[in-house]
């Protein structure tokens, strides 16, 4: 991760639910949704868009809450380290997230597509909590 950028969130004491898992739309369901926001975009004059660090996990950065995300590993190691002093039997899990220097990290197809939306001038604000810079 990016000069420690991980590291420094740790003490951030409200994280909130994490490590639940993904859910995944049908095909069928999928693609109802996609047309009716490629209408939406459409007959929209104007855009926000709102993105979060869901956004950037197709290019190797890790999220938060997720399965596999930063916080969640963090919260299964502090789990692991307070049953291996009470000898608790558990099982397994690696707790260091998958980790892409953000400078190294490719735009995904959505970082592409809200940057179409920039360029073609339908897009009036992209709000972002996101310091991948992508």
């Amino acid at each position: 991760m990016s000069a420690g950028y991980a590291s420094r969130l740790s003490a951030y004491p409200n994280k909130g639910v994490v490590g639940l898992p993904e859910s995944y739309d049908t095909s069928r369901q999928l693609i109802l949704k996609l047309d009716k926001l490629a209408s939406l975009v459409k007959n929209s004059q104007s855009l926000v868009v709102l993105t979060g660090a869901g956004i950037s996990t197709a290019s190797g950065i890790p999220d938060f809450r997720g399965p596999r995300g930063i916080w969640t590993l963090e919260e299964a190691s502090k789990t692991q380290k307070r049953n291996k002093k009470s000898k608790t039997k558990t099982t397994s899990v690696t707790a260091t997230p998958t980790s892409m220097e953000f400078a190294k990290a490719p735009p995904t197809l959505t970082h592409r597509a809200i940057t179409k939306l920039a360029t073609s001038g339908k897009l009036q604000y992209c709000v972002t909590q996101n310091v991948d810079g992508l």
